[in-house]
Protein backbone atom coordinates (compact mmCIF):
# COMPACT_ATOMS: atom_id res chain seq x y z
CA UNK A 1 0.00 0.00 0.00
CA UNK A 2 1.35 3.39 -0.96
CA UNK A 3 0.71 6.03 1.67
CA UNK A 4 0.80 9.71 0.99
CA UNK A 5 0.74 12.13 3.88
CA UNK A 6 -0.24 15.70 3.08
CA UNK A 7 1.59 18.10 5.35
CA UNK A 8 0.53 21.67 5.79
CA UNK A 9 3.52 23.85 6.45
CA UNK A 10 3.16 27.40 7.61
CA UNK A 11 5.40 28.61 4.80
CA UNK A 12 3.93 32.07 4.33
CA UNK A 13 5.93 33.61 7.20
CA UNK A 14 9.14 31.91 6.03
CA UNK A 15 8.75 33.09 2.45
CA UNK A 16 7.81 36.60 3.55
CA UNK A 17 10.90 36.79 5.81
CA UNK A 18 13.16 35.55 3.00
CA UNK A 19 11.78 38.06 0.51
CA UNK A 20 12.07 40.86 3.09
CA UNK A 21 15.68 39.90 3.79
CA UNK A 22 16.57 39.92 0.09
CA UNK A 23 14.86 43.29 -0.43
CA UNK A 24 16.78 44.76 2.51
CA UNK A 25 20.02 43.34 1.13
CA UNK A 26 19.20 44.89 -2.25
CA UNK A 27 18.53 48.24 -0.63
CA UNK A 28 21.76 47.99 1.38
CA UNK A 29 23.83 47.44 -1.77
CA UNK A 30 22.03 50.23 -3.65
CA UNK A 31 22.40 52.79 -0.85
CA UNK A 32 26.01 51.75 -0.24
CA UNK A 33 26.79 52.42 -3.88
CA UNK A 34 24.91 55.73 -3.83
CA UNK A 35 26.32 57.03 -0.55
CA UNK A 36 29.89 55.71 -0.62
CA UNK A 37 30.34 55.37 -4.34
CA UNK A 38 30.78 52.37 -6.58
CA UNK A 39 34.55 52.62 -6.74
CA UNK A 40 34.84 52.81 -2.96
CA UNK A 41 32.48 49.95 -2.19
CA UNK A 42 34.07 47.52 -4.62
CA UNK A 43 37.66 48.74 -4.30
CA UNK A 44 40.37 46.48 -2.84
CA UNK A 45 40.98 49.09 -0.12
CA UNK A 46 37.40 48.68 1.22
CA UNK A 47 37.68 46.20 4.16
CA UNK A 48 37.82 42.75 2.50
CA UNK A 49 35.63 44.20 -0.18
CA UNK A 50 32.41 44.14 1.89
CA UNK A 51 30.47 45.24 -1.15
CA UNK A 52 31.62 42.19 -3.10
CA UNK A 53 30.71 39.95 -0.15
CA UNK A 54 27.17 41.31 0.02
CA UNK A 55 26.85 41.08 -3.75
CA UNK A 56 27.77 37.37 -3.66
CA UNK A 57 25.40 36.81 -0.72
CA UNK A 58 22.58 38.56 -2.55
CA UNK A 59 23.24 36.55 -5.71
CA UNK A 60 23.16 33.30 -3.72
CA UNK A 61 19.90 34.24 -2.01
CA UNK A 62 18.22 35.09 -5.30
CA UNK A 63 19.40 31.85 -6.94
CA UNK A 64 18.29 29.85 -3.88
CA UNK A 65 14.83 31.42 -3.93
CA UNK A 66 14.40 30.72 -7.65
CA UNK A 67 15.50 27.09 -7.21
CA UNK A 68 13.14 26.64 -4.26
CA UNK A 69 10.23 28.11 -6.19
CA UNK A 70 10.64 26.16 -9.41
CA UNK A 71 12.18 22.88 -8.25
CA UNK A 72 9.99 22.36 -5.19
CA UNK A 73 6.92 23.59 -7.05
CA UNK A 74 7.46 21.07 -9.85
CA UNK A 75 8.24 18.30 -7.36
CA UNK A 76 5.04 19.06 -5.45
CA UNK A 77 3.04 18.94 -8.69
CA UNK A 78 4.54 15.55 -9.56
CA UNK A 79 3.61 14.19 -6.13
CA UNK A 80 0.04 15.48 -6.41
CA UNK A 81 -0.37 13.89 -9.84
CA UNK A 82 1.23 10.60 -8.75
CA UNK A 83 -1.09 10.16 -5.79
CA UNK A 84 -4.14 11.65 -7.51
CA UNK A 85 -4.43 14.50 -4.99
CA UNK A 86 -6.40 17.35 -6.52
CA UNK A 87 -6.41 21.09 -5.90
CA UNK A 88 -9.90 20.61 -4.43
CA UNK A 89 -8.39 18.29 -1.81
CA UNK A 90 -5.95 20.94 -0.69
CA UNK A 91 -8.70 23.53 -0.53
CA UNK A 92 -10.85 21.32 1.65
CA UNK A 93 -8.06 20.14 3.93
CA UNK A 94 -6.31 23.42 4.47
CA UNK A 95 -8.94 26.13 4.17
CA UNK A 96 -12.27 24.75 5.30
CA UNK A 97 -10.57 22.53 7.90
CA UNK A 98 -13.19 19.79 7.50
CA UNK A 99 -12.00 16.20 7.52
CA UNK A 100 -12.80 15.48 3.88
CA UNK A 101 -10.54 14.04 1.20
CA UNK A 102 -11.26 13.98 -2.51
CA UNK A 103 -9.20 12.44 -5.29
CA UNK A 104 -9.91 11.09 -8.77
CA UNK A 105 -11.41 7.88 -7.37
CA UNK A 106 -13.84 9.30 -4.84
CA UNK A 107 -14.41 11.06 -1.53
CA UNK A 108 -13.82 10.28 2.13
CA UNK A 109 -15.88 12.09 4.75
CA UNK A 110 -16.04 12.02 8.54
CA UNK A 111 -19.47 13.12 9.75
CA UNK A 112 -21.53 13.30 12.93
CA UNK A 113 -25.34 13.17 13.11
CA UNK A 114 -27.72 13.72 15.99
CA UNK A 115 -30.87 11.89 17.06
CA UNK A 116 -33.14 14.56 18.55
CA UNK A 117 -36.34 13.13 20.03
CA UNK A 118 -39.09 15.14 21.71
CA UNK A 119 -42.60 13.93 22.58
CA UNK A 120 -42.05 10.74 20.54
CA UNK A 121 -41.10 12.82 17.49
CA UNK A 122 -37.73 12.88 15.80
CA UNK A 123 -36.15 15.74 13.87
CA UNK A 124 -35.18 14.85 10.29
CA UNK A 125 -33.78 16.98 7.49
CA UNK A 126 -33.81 16.91 3.69
CA UNK A 127 -31.22 18.78 1.64
CA UNK A 128 -32.33 20.64 -1.47
CA UNK A 129 -30.25 18.40 -3.77
CA UNK A 130 -31.58 15.14 -2.23
CA UNK A 131 -34.95 13.40 -2.33
CA UNK A 132 -34.56 11.59 0.99
CA UNK A 133 -34.46 12.51 4.66
CA UNK A 134 -31.63 11.92 7.10
CA UNK A 135 -30.55 13.07 10.55
CA UNK A 136 -29.12 16.58 11.08
CA UNK A 137 -25.35 16.78 11.26
CA UNK A 138 -22.19 17.74 9.45
CA UNK A 139 -18.47 17.26 9.07
CA UNK A 140 -15.95 16.91 11.86
CA UNK A 141 -13.11 19.41 11.66
CA UNK A 142 -9.41 18.78 12.11
CA UNK A 143 -8.38 18.80 15.80
CA UNK A 144 -12.05 18.53 16.84
CA UNK A 145 -13.53 15.55 18.67
CA UNK A 146 -16.70 13.94 17.35
CA UNK A 147 -18.58 15.05 20.48
CA UNK A 148 -17.47 18.66 20.03
CA UNK A 149 -18.45 18.50 16.36
CA UNK A 150 -21.87 17.08 17.25
CA UNK A 151 -22.72 19.91 19.64
CA UNK A 152 -21.44 22.53 17.18
CA UNK A 153 -23.26 21.09 14.16
CA UNK A 154 -26.50 20.63 16.09
CA UNK A 155 -26.53 24.27 17.17
CA UNK A 156 -25.51 25.55 13.71
CA UNK A 157 -28.07 23.51 11.78
CA UNK A 158 -31.08 23.17 14.08
CA UNK A 159 -30.66 26.18 16.37
CA UNK A 160 -31.54 24.01 19.39
CA UNK A 161 -29.42 23.71 22.51
CA UNK A 162 -28.88 20.08 23.45
CA UNK A 163 -26.48 17.81 25.25
CA UNK A 164 -25.19 14.37 24.33
CA UNK A 165 -26.61 11.32 26.07
CA UNK A 166 -24.58 8.64 24.31
CA UNK A 167 -23.15 7.28 21.07
CA UNK A 168 -25.64 4.84 19.54
CA UNK A 169 -24.08 3.94 16.19
CA UNK A 170 -21.03 4.13 13.96
CA UNK A 171 -21.54 3.62 10.24
CA UNK A 172 -19.09 2.90 7.46
CA UNK A 173 -21.11 3.88 4.42
CA UNK A 174 -19.98 3.08 0.86
CA UNK A 175 -22.01 4.32 -2.12
CA UNK A 176 -21.64 5.76 -5.60
CA UNK A 177 -23.12 9.04 -6.79
CA UNK A 178 -24.90 9.49 -10.11
CA UNK A 179 -21.73 10.97 -11.62
CA UNK A 180 -19.84 7.77 -10.80
CA UNK A 181 -17.91 9.24 -7.88
CA UNK A 182 -17.40 6.71 -5.07
CA UNK A 183 -18.10 7.89 -1.53
CA UNK A 184 -16.60 6.45 1.66
CA UNK A 185 -18.31 7.99 4.67
CA UNK A 186 -17.57 7.41 8.34
CA UNK A 187 -20.48 8.46 10.54
CA UNK A 188 -20.93 8.82 14.29
CA UNK A 189 -24.56 8.95 15.49
CA UNK A 190 -25.29 10.48 18.88
CA UNK A 191 -28.49 10.44 20.92
CA UNK A 192 -29.16 14.03 21.99
CA UNK A 193 -31.42 15.51 24.62
CA UNK A 194 -32.93 18.97 24.25
CA UNK A 195 -32.11 21.43 27.01
CA UNK A 196 -35.44 23.25 26.60
CA UNK A 197 -38.35 21.45 24.95
CA UNK A 198 -40.52 24.57 25.06
CA UNK A 199 -38.40 26.18 22.34
CA UNK A 200 -39.94 23.86 19.73
CA UNK A 201 -42.56 26.05 18.08
CA UNK A 202 -42.47 24.87 14.46
CA UNK A 203 -43.19 21.42 13.09
CA UNK A 204 -41.41 22.31 9.84
CA UNK A 205 -38.90 25.00 8.96
CA UNK A 206 -36.13 25.77 6.49
CA UNK A 207 -32.62 27.13 6.84
CA UNK A 208 -29.67 27.61 4.50
CA UNK A 209 -26.13 26.36 4.95
CA UNK A 210 -23.60 29.17 5.27
CA UNK A 211 -21.24 28.11 2.52
CA UNK A 212 -20.60 28.73 -1.17
CA UNK A 213 -23.22 26.19 -2.29
CA UNK A 214 -26.05 27.78 -0.24
CA UNK A 215 -27.85 24.46 0.22
CA UNK A 216 -31.41 24.72 1.56
CA UNK A 217 -32.23 22.47 4.52
CA UNK A 218 -35.82 21.41 5.15
CA UNK A 219 -36.31 20.31 8.77
CA UNK A 220 -39.33 18.36 9.91
CA UNK A 221 -40.49 16.82 13.18
CA UNK A 222 -42.12 13.43 12.51
CA UNK A 223 -43.32 10.71 14.84
CA UNK A 224 -40.99 7.76 15.10
CA UNK A 225 -43.71 5.58 13.57
CA UNK A 226 -43.86 7.89 10.53
CA UNK A 227 -40.28 7.03 9.63
CA UNK A 228 -41.46 3.84 7.91
CA UNK A 229 -43.51 5.95 5.47
CA UNK A 230 -40.75 8.31 4.37
CA UNK A 231 -37.56 7.79 2.39
CA UNK A 232 -34.94 7.87 5.14
CA UNK A 233 -31.26 6.98 4.94
CA UNK A 234 -29.35 5.05 6.06
CA UNK A 235 -31.99 2.31 6.12
CA UNK A 236 -30.16 0.35 8.84
CA UNK A 237 -30.49 3.30 11.16
CA UNK A 238 -34.12 3.71 10.17
CA UNK A 239 -34.89 0.19 11.44
CA UNK A 240 -32.94 0.89 14.61
CA UNK A 241 -34.97 4.05 15.33
CA UNK A 242 -38.29 2.39 14.51
CA UNK A 243 -37.47 -0.27 17.09
CA UNK A 244 -36.42 2.44 19.55
CA UNK A 245 -33.16 0.62 19.98
CA UNK A 246 -30.61 3.06 21.38
CA UNK A 247 -27.92 0.54 22.23
CA UNK A 248 -24.62 0.93 20.39
CA UNK A 249 -24.23 -0.79 17.02
CA UNK A 250 -21.67 -0.74 14.23
CA UNK A 251 -22.99 -0.81 10.64
CA UNK A 252 -21.01 -1.45 7.46
CA UNK A 253 -23.21 -0.34 4.58
CA UNK A 254 -22.29 -1.34 1.01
Amino acid sequence: MVRYKVKQKNTFEGKAFRVLFIVLADLFIVFSVIIIGYDSVFSPEFPVSIGAFFLILLLWLNVEMVVQYFWRGKRRSRILKKYKVTQFTQHVLFEENDIKIENLYGNFKFRVNGVLICNNEILVVKMSQNNFYCLPGGHVKIAESSREAMLRENKEETGYNAHIEKLIAITENFFTRKNGKKIHELGFYYLLKLDDKENITKKEYETQEENEEKINLHFKWVSIEELKNIDFKPTQLKEKLLNKNFEFEHFIIK
